[in-house]
């Protein structure tokens, strides 16, 4: 409700269809971190659009401010304390034992504008996909755009999913999965910038200025 009364519309473009990988393998999704909307996205498309058992990582003391987060499966980690980061990985190394689960992950670790570039993934989520078998990575682009609407829209673009090899540390994962995700960023800049969204599901629609209602109904007094 909250997503349907902020937002216009949200969009979504999938480069491959992922229904099918989500009931073969647990899956990381690993979008870039801009908007504080990035925590409610994930509740939505996973029980609207991709019927799956979804978790997130959020550093603690975010979590702290936002509890509520705790009843929709985020958990936290606190990057300060390594005993703690231990904890959250074997959690979600247990989170990620079996398919039809997915695990939201933003590897820049922190929000940053939507046009920083380089992304700068953290490494981290290697130690995660070191002792998780048969993982996919999935790289997850998200803009927040204004179009002509009091309301803003989301748009979403999905790349295909990649197979995780089991002992990697991650480190040449992320560096692709940070040039997957900033690609899937540039498509989506090349499409708004010429209008064309036929590549892209609408997925929910929401909130319309009031002014384009006004406009659609019909003038009161006219003769014909």
């Amino acid at each position: 409700r909250l997503l349907r009364r902020s937002f216009h519309a949200i969009r979504l473009r999938l480069e491959e269809d992922i229904h099918a990988s989500i009931h073969n393998a647990p899956l990381v999704l690993c979008p870039n971190h801009s908007s504080w909307w990035d925590a409610l996205l994930p509740l939505y498309l996973a029980r609207h659009v991709f019927h799956i058992d979804s978790y997130a990582m959020m550093e603690e003391r975010q979590l702290a401010a936002f509890p509520f987060f705790r009843r929709i499966g985020v958990f936290s980690v606190n990057r300060e304390s390594p005993k703690d980061v231990a904890r959250s990985i074997r959690y979600a190394q247990r989170v990620l034992r079996g398919p039809g689960r997915a695990l939201w992950m933003y590897p820049q670790g922190k929000l940053l504008p939507a046009g920083t570039r380089p992304l700068t993934f953290q490494r981290g989520i290697g130690h995660i996909i070191g002792e998780t078998d048969r993982l996919l990575l999935v790289p997850f682009a998200v803009r927040y755009e204004f179009r002509g609407e009091r309301y803003p829209e989301i748009f979403i673009s999905i790349g295909a999913p990649v197979p995780a090899r089991g002992g990697s540390d991650g480190t040449d994962f992320m560096t692709d999965l940070e040039q997957r995700v900033t690609m899937l960023l540039e498509g989506m800049d090349t499409a708004l910038a010429r209008n064309d969204l036929s590549s892209f599901d609408t997925v929910l629609t929401g909130r319309s200025s009031p002014g384009r209602r006004h406009r659609a109904q019909p003038e009161m007094g006219s003769s014909s």
